[in-house]
């Protein structure tokens, strides 16, 4: 059954499951569930987990731990790994830098991890009630993880949606990274990540650009 989100499934949702059955996904990570029951509340694989700090979210559905990021990953055995990681936890840029390495670790080969709040649309929305400063953890992404990344927007028919209901969610979009034959992550890299909004918003097409999607 799927979980509706505003009357209409989530397209954030719905894309994840689309991954999911596309490649043939056995296993699905989601780190920030939230009180709509995320991803995880819709999507169908063999073993998923979802992971909330919220006691009440745990209660509420099926397949949640209730613990902060961090915590979980502390508590899982080192040799687990999942296929898909979907990250919508804390919006602080350093802590996203925490959630991106230690999914990485546990990414499969030529697993994916999903990246959400990394295109605010204004200065306020910066603040942590809103997509925070992880558009500073997506920057440094973009300058060293290039040919690993990739944007996918908000597909127009959910965006005209929102846009009836006074929502704005037409700039929205997810990053993508692709774990390819990468090794390992240089942990160093996320340290001192200083942009201004200011300088996202001027490059927002540098950073925030959809790529060739072919074989997603």
């Amino acid at each position: 059954m799927i979980k509706l989100y505003h009357k209409q499934p989530d397209w954030k949702w719905l894309f994840v499951d689309s991954i999911l059955r596309h490649h043939d996904y056995k296993s699905f990570l989601e780190l920030g569930v939230g009180d709509q029951g995320g991803a995880i509340s819709m999507v169908e694989c063999d073993f998923k987990v979802g992971v909330d700090s919220d006691p009440s979210v745990k209660h509420s559905y099926d397949d949640v731990v209730c613990k902060t990021t961090d915590e979980y990953f502390e508590s899982i055995d080192i040799d687990k790994k999942f296929d898909l990681i979907y990250i919508d936890a804390c919006h602080e840029k350093y802590q996203a830098a925490r959630d991106f390495i230690n999914s990485f670790r546990c990414l499969n080969k030529d697993g994916i991890i999903i990246f959400h709040d990394i295109n605010p649309t204004c200065e306020d929305d910066v603040e942590a009630s809103g997509s925070g400063d992880v558009y500073e953890f997506w920057i440094r992404m973009c300058e060293y993880y290039k040919s690993n990344i990739n944007v996918v927007l908000q597909p127009e028919e959910h965006a005209k949606f929102y846009e009836q209901l006074g929502l704005s969610y037409f700039s929205d979009c997810v990053g993508l990274f692709f774990k390819k034959s990468m090794k390992s992550v240089d942990d160093k890299l996320f340290n001192d990540m200083n942009y201004s909004y200011e300088y996202f918003d001027q490059n927002r097409n540098k950073f925030i650009r959809k790529g060739d999607l072919t074989g997603i």
